[in-house]
């Protein structure tokens, strides 16, 4: 599955122009527009990248019983 990544130009709650990420549809923030970087796009992404695949590698860890390997509890 592909993340889609979205940007948003719109005011903030204070009424200034800011710039929203959306990761699949979340909002990641709003940033004001004069702090917007290419860098800044580039650090989004990778964060999510990076927490992408430390929950894909926590959920391999956990294995499940097998065929045939059932504990019976009396």
């Amino acid at each position: 599955m592909k993340a889609q990544f979205t940007l948003e130009r719109r005011r903030n709650l204070d009424g200034e122009w800011c710039i929203a990420p959306f990761i699949n549809g979340y909002n990641t923030g709003d940033i004001p527009e004069k702090e917007w970087t290419p860098a800044v796009a580039r650090s989004i992404r990778r964060a999510y990248e990076i927490g992408f695949e430390e929950a894909r590698r926590r959920m391999q860890e956990i294995r499940t019983p097998e065929r045939g390997e059932w504990e019976e509890v009396k």
